[in-house]
């Protein structure tokens, strides 16, 4: 549920833009999406009890492999490019 979403938005990232901002986007976009969904589940869903929060774990964490999977895709689609042309 994490890595496809972030391998397709860094494969989108190369497509729709160029240069350097756009491998900052393929790794930015997946940790800001991933920060949402985690800020949603935190403070906007009813509390159904248990432990501790670890929800800055799960963006510390889960953030960097959405990052490395969304500059993975933008890197395969740029690679993919090159080759063709």
């Amino acid at each position: 549920m994490l890595i496809v979403p972030s391998l397709l938005t860094g494969a989108i990232c190369a497509l729709i833009s160029r240069g350097f901002i756009s491998a900052i986007l393929a790794g930015a976009l997946p940790w800001l999406g991933l920060l949402a969904a985690l800020i949603y589940s935190v403070y906007f869903t009813p509390y159904e009890g248990g432990g501790a929060s670890l929800w800055l774990v799960a963006q510390v964490v889960g953030g960097t492999v959405a990052a490395a999977c969304g500059f993975a895709g933008f890197s395969l689609v740029k690679q993919l490019r090159s080759d063709k042309g």
